[in-house]
Protein backbone atom coordinates (compact mmCIF):
# COMPACT_ATOMS: atom_id res chain seq x y z
CA UNK A 1 0.00 0.00 0.00
CA UNK A 2 1.42 3.65 -0.94
CA UNK A 3 2.58 5.19 2.02
CA UNK A 4 0.92 8.83 2.63
CA UNK A 5 2.47 11.70 3.13
CA UNK A 6 2.01 14.75 5.17
CA UNK A 7 4.14 17.76 5.15
CA UNK A 8 3.62 20.09 8.26
CA UNK A 9 5.56 23.76 8.75
CA UNK A 10 4.31 26.81 10.55
CA UNK A 11 5.77 29.14 13.01
CA UNK A 12 4.36 27.88 16.71
CA UNK A 13 6.95 24.99 16.74
CA UNK A 14 5.98 23.85 19.82
CA UNK A 15 2.41 23.63 19.04
CA UNK A 16 2.36 22.28 15.71
CA UNK A 17 5.46 19.16 17.31
CA UNK A 18 2.16 18.33 19.63
CA UNK A 19 -0.06 18.27 16.51
CA UNK A 20 2.25 15.84 14.61
CA UNK A 21 2.66 13.75 17.73
CA UNK A 22 -1.07 13.81 18.02
CA UNK A 23 -1.61 12.55 14.60
CA UNK A 24 0.86 10.09 14.31
CA UNK A 25 -0.12 8.83 17.74
CA UNK A 26 -3.84 8.88 17.67
CA UNK A 27 -4.56 8.34 13.55
CA UNK A 28 -4.89 4.34 12.26
CA UNK A 29 -3.85 5.53 8.97
CA UNK A 30 -0.64 4.33 7.54
CA UNK A 31 0.95 8.12 7.10
CA UNK A 32 4.23 9.49 6.87
CA UNK A 33 4.70 12.49 9.07
CA UNK A 34 7.12 15.45 8.19
CA UNK A 35 7.01 18.45 10.71
CA UNK A 36 9.48 21.13 9.28
CA UNK A 37 11.07 23.47 11.57
CA UNK A 38 12.48 25.81 8.51
CA UNK A 39 10.23 27.22 5.46
CA UNK A 40 12.98 26.78 3.58
CA UNK A 41 13.54 23.05 3.98
CA UNK A 42 9.85 22.81 3.83
CA UNK A 43 9.15 24.73 0.61
CA UNK A 44 12.12 22.54 -0.92
CA UNK A 45 10.75 19.13 -0.23
CA UNK A 46 7.15 20.26 -1.06
CA UNK A 47 8.97 21.53 -4.73
CA UNK A 48 10.97 18.29 -5.17
CA UNK A 49 8.97 15.14 -3.61
CA UNK A 50 5.69 13.64 -4.00
CA UNK A 51 2.84 14.65 -0.88
CA UNK A 52 -0.49 14.13 -0.14
CA UNK A 53 -1.32 16.75 1.95
CA UNK A 54 0.46 20.22 3.39
CA UNK A 55 -0.25 22.02 6.52
CA UNK A 56 0.97 25.18 6.10
CA UNK A 57 0.71 29.00 6.71
CA UNK A 58 -2.45 30.48 4.98
CA UNK A 59 -0.38 32.65 1.85
CA UNK A 60 2.10 29.14 2.04
CA UNK A 61 -0.82 27.46 1.32
CA UNK A 62 -1.85 29.04 -1.47
CA UNK A 63 1.58 28.96 -3.10
CA UNK A 64 1.56 25.13 -3.30
CA UNK A 65 -2.55 24.20 -3.14
CA UNK A 66 -2.09 23.73 -7.44
CA UNK A 67 0.80 21.21 -6.62
CA UNK A 68 -0.82 19.35 -3.85
CA UNK A 69 -3.54 19.19 -1.29
CA UNK A 70 -3.36 21.99 1.66
CA UNK A 71 -4.68 22.49 4.58
CA UNK A 72 -3.93 25.66 6.87
CA UNK A 73 -4.78 26.76 10.55
CA UNK A 74 -6.54 30.64 11.19
CA UNK A 75 -7.32 32.27 14.11
CA UNK A 76 -11.04 32.66 13.45
CA UNK A 77 -13.90 29.89 12.12
CA UNK A 78 -14.37 29.69 8.22
CA UNK A 79 -17.14 27.40 8.08
CA UNK A 80 -17.80 28.10 4.33
CA UNK A 81 -13.76 26.89 3.60
CA UNK A 82 -13.10 23.59 3.55
CA UNK A 83 -9.00 23.77 3.84
CA UNK A 84 -9.08 26.43 6.52
CA UNK A 85 -8.56 24.48 10.12
CA UNK A 86 -9.97 26.64 13.26
CA UNK A 87 -6.71 27.12 15.55
CA UNK A 88 -8.78 26.32 18.68
CA UNK A 89 -10.98 23.31 17.78
CA UNK A 90 -10.17 20.39 19.70
CA UNK A 91 -7.31 18.14 18.43
CA UNK A 92 -10.03 15.28 17.47
CA UNK A 93 -11.64 17.77 14.95
CA UNK A 94 -8.34 18.42 13.55
CA UNK A 95 -8.03 14.58 13.33
CA UNK A 96 -11.31 14.06 11.40
CA UNK A 97 -10.63 17.43 8.87
CA UNK A 98 -7.03 15.42 7.70
CA UNK A 99 -8.72 11.74 7.42
CA UNK A 100 -11.47 13.42 5.48
CA UNK A 101 -8.86 15.06 3.11
CA UNK A 102 -6.97 11.92 2.96
CA UNK A 103 -9.80 8.78 3.40
CA UNK A 104 -9.68 6.21 5.96
CA UNK A 105 -7.26 4.10 4.13
CA UNK A 106 -4.21 6.02 5.17
CA UNK A 107 -1.72 3.86 7.67
CA UNK A 108 0.98 5.97 10.04
CA UNK A 109 4.50 4.88 9.82
CA UNK A 110 5.69 7.68 12.16
CA UNK A 111 8.96 9.15 10.53
CA UNK A 112 9.62 13.24 11.33
CA UNK A 113 12.48 14.96 9.89
CA UNK A 114 15.67 14.78 10.95
CA UNK A 115 16.90 16.43 15.00
CA UNK A 116 19.42 18.87 14.40
CA UNK A 117 22.17 19.24 17.57
CA UNK A 118 24.55 21.75 17.62
CA UNK A 119 27.23 21.94 20.02
CA UNK A 120 28.89 24.90 20.82
CA UNK A 121 30.89 27.00 23.42
CA UNK A 122 31.88 30.26 23.98
CA UNK A 123 34.67 28.81 26.16
CA UNK A 124 37.89 28.18 24.53
CA UNK A 125 39.33 24.32 25.48
CA UNK A 126 35.89 23.10 27.14
CA UNK A 127 35.56 20.07 24.47
CA UNK A 128 33.36 21.12 22.17
CA UNK A 129 34.78 18.72 19.45
CA UNK A 130 35.01 16.50 21.38
CA UNK A 131 31.76 16.46 22.46
CA UNK A 132 30.45 16.52 18.92
CA UNK A 133 31.94 13.34 17.73
CA UNK A 134 31.31 11.92 20.82
CA UNK A 135 27.43 12.99 20.66
CA UNK A 136 27.00 12.10 16.74
CA UNK A 137 28.42 8.85 17.36
CA UNK A 138 26.11 7.95 20.46
CA UNK A 139 22.78 9.53 18.41
CA UNK A 140 24.53 7.14 15.04
CA UNK A 141 23.25 4.27 17.52
CA UNK A 142 19.72 5.03 17.26
CA UNK A 143 19.39 6.07 13.66
CA UNK A 144 21.94 7.79 10.80
CA UNK A 145 23.14 10.53 12.64
CA UNK A 146 26.28 13.28 10.14
CA UNK A 147 28.34 15.08 11.20
CA UNK A 148 29.06 18.64 10.34
CA UNK A 149 32.42 21.08 11.49
CA UNK A 150 32.09 24.76 10.77
CA UNK A 151 35.44 25.70 12.39
CA UNK A 152 38.26 27.04 10.25
CA UNK A 153 41.06 24.82 11.70
CA UNK A 154 38.98 22.07 12.55
CA UNK A 155 40.87 18.47 14.25
CA UNK A 156 38.44 16.42 12.27
CA UNK A 157 40.59 15.38 9.48
CA UNK A 158 43.16 13.92 11.80
CA UNK A 159 40.50 11.82 14.15
CA UNK A 160 38.55 10.42 11.13
CA UNK A 161 39.18 8.25 8.30
CA UNK A 162 38.80 10.29 4.83
CA UNK A 163 38.57 9.31 1.06
CA UNK A 164 36.64 11.42 -1.22
CA UNK A 165 38.69 15.02 -1.83
CA UNK A 166 34.98 17.08 -1.87
CA UNK A 167 34.44 18.91 1.81
CA UNK A 168 31.44 21.65 3.12
CA UNK A 169 33.03 24.16 0.59
CA UNK A 170 31.39 22.06 -2.23
CA UNK A 171 28.12 22.15 -0.17
CA UNK A 172 27.98 25.55 0.61
CA UNK A 173 28.28 26.30 -3.30
CA UNK A 174 25.17 24.09 -3.87
CA UNK A 175 23.66 26.08 -1.23
CA UNK A 176 24.25 29.36 -2.61
CA UNK A 177 23.44 28.78 -6.01
CA UNK A 178 20.06 26.79 -4.69
CA UNK A 179 20.52 23.50 -5.49
CA UNK A 180 19.47 19.97 -3.90
CA UNK A 181 22.60 19.92 -1.07
CA UNK A 182 21.34 16.09 -0.38
CA UNK A 183 22.22 14.79 -3.58
CA UNK A 184 25.36 15.70 -3.60
CA UNK A 185 25.65 14.17 -0.19
CA UNK A 186 27.31 11.23 -1.45
CA UNK A 187 30.43 13.29 -3.41
CA UNK A 188 31.83 14.60 -0.06
CA UNK A 189 30.21 12.15 2.69
CA UNK A 190 32.78 9.93 4.87
CA UNK A 191 31.48 6.83 7.09
CA UNK A 192 32.91 5.76 10.57
CA UNK A 193 30.58 2.75 11.68
CA UNK A 194 26.99 4.04 12.62
CA UNK A 195 28.04 7.51 11.59
CA UNK A 196 29.10 9.91 8.61
CA UNK A 197 30.65 12.85 8.57
CA UNK A 198 31.49 15.92 6.33
CA UNK A 199 35.05 16.96 5.95
CA UNK A 200 35.49 20.73 7.03
CA UNK A 201 36.05 23.74 4.05
CA UNK A 202 39.81 23.88 3.70
CA UNK A 203 39.89 27.62 3.43
CA UNK A 204 38.35 29.56 6.05
CA UNK A 205 37.37 32.02 3.34
CA UNK A 206 34.84 29.44 2.07
CA UNK A 207 32.99 29.55 5.34
CA UNK A 208 33.22 33.08 6.13
CA UNK A 209 32.06 34.07 2.64
CA UNK A 210 28.90 32.30 2.96
CA UNK A 211 25.62 33.98 4.30
CA UNK A 212 23.22 33.44 6.90
CA UNK A 213 20.33 32.31 3.94
CA UNK A 214 23.30 29.60 2.62
CA UNK A 215 23.87 28.11 5.98
CA UNK A 216 19.71 27.73 6.01
CA UNK A 217 19.21 26.34 2.92
CA UNK A 218 22.49 23.51 3.24
CA UNK A 219 20.86 22.20 7.22
CA UNK A 220 17.20 22.93 5.65
CA UNK A 221 18.42 20.73 2.76
CA UNK A 222 19.87 18.09 4.46
CA UNK A 223 16.92 18.04 6.74
CA UNK A 224 14.17 17.57 4.10
CA UNK A 225 16.30 15.06 2.39
CA UNK A 226 16.08 12.38 4.99
CA UNK A 227 20.18 12.51 4.94
CA UNK A 228 20.15 11.34 7.87
CA UNK A 229 17.66 10.70 11.58
CA UNK A 230 19.99 13.20 12.90
CA UNK A 231 22.37 16.08 12.09
CA UNK A 232 24.85 16.95 14.76
CA UNK A 233 27.16 21.04 13.67
CA UNK A 234 30.60 21.63 15.60
CA UNK A 235 29.76 25.24 15.55
CA UNK A 236 32.78 26.25 15.25
CA UNK A 237 34.09 29.94 14.32
CA UNK A 238 34.03 29.33 10.73
CA UNK A 239 30.37 31.14 10.14
CA UNK A 240 30.75 34.67 9.78
CA UNK A 241 27.89 34.66 13.26
CA UNK A 242 27.98 31.19 15.54
CA UNK A 243 23.93 32.19 16.02
CA UNK A 244 23.15 31.23 12.49
CA UNK A 245 24.16 27.81 13.58
CA UNK A 246 22.24 27.82 16.31
CA UNK A 247 19.15 29.09 15.55
CA UNK A 248 19.12 26.32 12.87
CA UNK A 249 19.32 23.81 16.16
CA UNK A 250 16.68 22.15 17.94
CA UNK A 251 18.99 21.32 21.22
CA UNK A 252 22.49 23.14 21.94
CA UNK A 253 25.08 21.61 24.17
CA UNK A 254 26.79 23.60 25.37
CA UNK A 255 30.60 22.19 27.26
CA UNK A 256 31.64 24.93 29.65
CA UNK A 257 34.46 24.84 32.05
CA UNK A 258 33.89 25.44 35.91
CA UNK A 259 34.93 29.17 37.16
CA UNK A 260 37.52 31.72 35.79
CA UNK A 261 37.05 33.51 32.58
CA UNK A 262 34.71 30.82 31.13
CA UNK A 263 32.02 31.92 33.56
CA UNK A 264 32.30 35.54 31.98
CA UNK A 265 32.49 34.27 28.54
CA UNK A 266 29.65 32.06 28.71
CA UNK A 267 27.76 35.33 30.67
CA UNK A 268 28.75 37.78 28.12
CA UNK A 269 27.37 35.22 25.33
CA UNK A 270 24.01 34.98 26.89
CA UNK A 271 23.37 38.47 27.86
CA UNK A 272 24.16 39.43 23.86
CA UNK A 273 20.65 37.21 23.10
CA UNK A 274 19.21 38.64 25.77
CA UNK A 275 19.81 42.14 24.13
CA UNK A 276 18.76 41.12 20.77
CA UNK A 277 15.45 39.72 22.02
CA UNK A 278 16.97 35.82 21.44
CA UNK A 279 15.90 34.50 24.73
CA UNK A 280 14.05 31.74 23.01
CA UNK A 281 17.35 30.59 21.74
CA UNK A 282 18.84 30.34 25.53
CA UNK A 283 15.65 27.62 26.18
CA UNK A 284 17.03 25.20 24.22
CA UNK A 285 20.93 25.41 25.46
CA UNK A 286 22.05 22.32 27.51
CA UNK A 287 25.22 23.44 29.70
CA UNK A 288 27.39 20.95 30.89
CA UNK A 289 30.86 20.61 32.57
CA UNK A 290 32.77 17.15 31.29
CA UNK A 291 34.42 15.83 33.93
CA UNK A 292 37.70 15.89 35.02
CA UNK A 293 40.03 12.43 33.58
CA UNK A 294 43.13 11.78 32.87
CA UNK A 295 42.14 9.51 30.00
CA UNK A 296 42.04 12.71 27.63
CA UNK A 297 45.93 13.70 28.05
CA UNK A 298 47.26 10.47 25.55
CA UNK A 299 46.03 10.04 22.15
CA UNK A 300 42.57 8.38 21.53
CA UNK A 301 41.08 6.57 18.56
CA UNK A 302 37.67 8.57 17.89
CA UNK A 303 35.66 5.56 18.94
CA UNK A 304 37.56 5.43 22.15
CA UNK A 305 36.01 8.79 23.46
CA UNK A 306 33.16 6.71 23.76
CA UNK A 307 34.67 4.62 26.08
CA UNK A 308 35.66 7.41 28.59
CA UNK A 309 34.34 9.02 31.40
CA UNK A 310 33.32 11.95 28.65
CA UNK A 311 31.99 9.12 27.00
CA UNK A 312 29.65 8.17 30.10
CA UNK A 313 28.67 11.43 31.12
CA UNK A 314 27.80 12.46 27.97
CA UNK A 315 25.25 9.59 27.32
CA UNK A 316 23.95 10.24 30.69
CA UNK A 317 22.75 13.41 29.93
CA UNK A 318 21.03 11.99 26.61
CA UNK A 319 19.05 9.80 28.87
CA UNK A 320 18.03 12.34 31.08
CA UNK A 321 16.92 14.23 27.84
CA UNK A 322 14.22 11.33 27.31
CA UNK A 323 12.63 11.26 30.81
Amino acid sequence: MKETVVVIFGEESEWLQRFAEALRERTKARMKVLLFAEENAARIYLTEKPVDLAILPEKMAEDFSALTETLYFTEEERPEDDSALYRYRKMSQHLKAIEAHLGRDAEISGSIRAEVHAVYSPVRGAGQTAAALILAQLLGERGSSLLISTERYSALPALLSREKEGSLAELLYFAHVKVNVSEHLPEVEEREDGFSWICPAPEAEDLRSAAKEDWDYLIGSLRAGAAARYIVIDAGDGAADETWLLELADRIWMPLRSGGIGLHRERAFCERLEREGRTELLSRIRRFSFPATEELKKPLDCRQLLHTAWGRYLRGLLREEEM
